[in-house]
This record gives structure tokens, C-alpha cells and sequence, in this order.
């Protein structure tokens, strides 16, 4: 805006106005004296007004059934010092100033040790080898008498089932200090598969073992009674499916 007068035509314009303010003298405004930093155009906080606000229980408003507040003010920060009005009071309903809280420690991982580690993963090895060995054994041996009474299809089942079951403990032994995390995920999420599918696989096979058994002692006529690999193949399926579809 242009301002003319009788002898010297003065333009206020802002950026003007603004540096004219900046590097005049202090002076007083709504809230007080007023004085900028010539450097970044701020206004100089010894210059603001600051108050502090207590905010407490109206014993005179509230009731049993509710509790009403009041603002207080107990501190007001002007011409750059503070000064007291009213005690502040704190939650503990005294005026003395709260400790600090305790500095944060670090949690340390809890990884899994080297040597528990390997003799999770060893005795596991052994199950494993214990379980091949015995199908091993059984394909062997299917023509001997007792294994053709026990249904070689039952032991070959419950062989696989504890080896898929113990195989568990390889993605238990992982951690997120031999893996990235991503694998450590994959090694979680593989647990309750590998849990699952091997207990229903032993069971499965105990169960029609068992049903057999039971077709046996409850047959009046004593009818030779002839159990198939559908026969198991059935209770497998239907755990296995369900098992599916809990953890899909």
C-alpha cells in the first residue's frame, strides 16, 4: 500500500514491514513484550507468555457417582521468568515432584544355544533313522508270519507319522539367530503342519488297528475278516482333512 504524504511518498510492503519489525526495539504487544530473533524471524521465547494449568478435583461438584475437574492456574511465565501463583499438585494428591522414570534397559534375545541346538537336532536324526530303519525292516520282512498278522500297511503308516512328528523339531530349533527373519516365519508357520499331519498319520493307523481288534472280538459267526488299505486310508483322510482345513 502506498502512503503518501506532503514531502516524501513512503510503500509499505510486507517483507518491509516484516525486517522493520524484526530489527526494531522491543515493544509491547497483547500478550507482552515483543522481540524477534534477527536470524530466523521467531519471536524470542524470553519475550512470550506462557501459563500453566493444574488440573485437579472439584470436591464442591462432584459427587459419588462422578468426579468433576477444575482448571487451576498455578504458574505464569512472563517477561522471561516464572512465577509461582499456587502449588501444583500431582495424581499422588501431593505437591512433591514424581521420580523420573526408569531408564529403558535393552531386552536381550533369548536365542536357543549351540549345544542345545545340536542335541535337539542329533536325537532327532536318530528318531528319523529309527523310523526308516524300521520300515526298512518291515518291507523286509513282509512275508514272516508275525508281520503279516501285524498289517504291514499299520507299521509303514506309524513309521512315517513319527518321522514326519519328530521332524518338528528342525523348524523349533530355528531362531531368528541362524535365520532371517523371513525364514524364521516359514519355520513357525511349517510346526503345526508337520505336528499335526505325523500325529494323525500314527494315530490313524492305531485307530484302525484298534477297529480291526474291536470287528474281531464283536463277530459272533468268527468270519475271517479282512482289513484293506482302504480301511485305513479312510480315518487318514478324514484327520488329514480336517487338519487342512484348520490350518489353511
Amino acid at each position: 500500500k502506498r502512503l503518501s504524504s506532503s514531502s516524501v511518498p513512503t510503500v509499505l510492503d510486507g517483507p518491509s514491514h516484516f525486517q522493520t519489525m524484526i530489527t526494531k526495539a522491543p515493544f509491547a504487544g497483547t500478550s507482552g513484550l515483543l522481540r524477534f530473533n534477527n536470524i530466523t524471524g521467531t519471536r524470542d521465547p524470553t519475550t512470550a507468555f506462557f501459563t500453566l494449568t493444574n488440573h485437579v478435583e472439584d470436591v464442591d461438584q462432584s459427587t459419588t457417582t462422578e468426579v468433576q475437574y477444575k482448571q487451576v492456574l498455578t504458574d505464569i511465565f512472563q517477561q522471561g521468568a516464572w512465577t509461582d501463583l499456587e502449588d501444583y499438585v500431582f495424581n499422588d494428591g501431593t505437591t512433591d515432584i514424581p521420580a523420573d522414570l526408569p531408564p529403558i534397559v535393552k531386552m536381550q534375545d533369548s536365542h536357543l544355544s549351540s549345544a542345545l541346538r545340536v542335541a535337539g537336532l542329533v536325537m532327532c536324526g536318530i528318531v528319523i533313522a529309527l523310523a526308516f530303519s524300521c520300515a526298512a525292516w518291515t518291507c523286509f520282512h513282509t512275508r514272516t508270519r508275525v508281520v503279516k498278522a501285524s498289517q504291514p500297511i499299520f507299521l509303514l503308516i506309524i513309521c512315517a507319522g513319527v518321522a514326519i512328528f519328530v521332524s518338528t523339531v528342525i523348524p523349533l530349533s530355528i531362531d531368528d539367530g541362524v535365520a532371517s527373519i523371513q525364514g524364521c516365519d516359514v519355520a513357525c508357520v511349517s510346526i503345526p503342519w508337520l505336528l499335526s499331519i505325523g500325529f494323525s498319520a500314527i494315530f490313524s493307523a492305531l485307530f484302525t488297528k484298534t477297529r480291526r481288534i474291536n470287528k474281531i472280538f464283536h463277530n459272533p459267526s468268527f468270519h475271517r475278516i479282512r482289513v484293506t488299505a482302504w480301511d485305513v486310508a479312510v480315518p487318514m483322510i478324514v484327520l488329514q482333512g480336517l487338519n487342512i482345513v484348520v490350518l489353511a
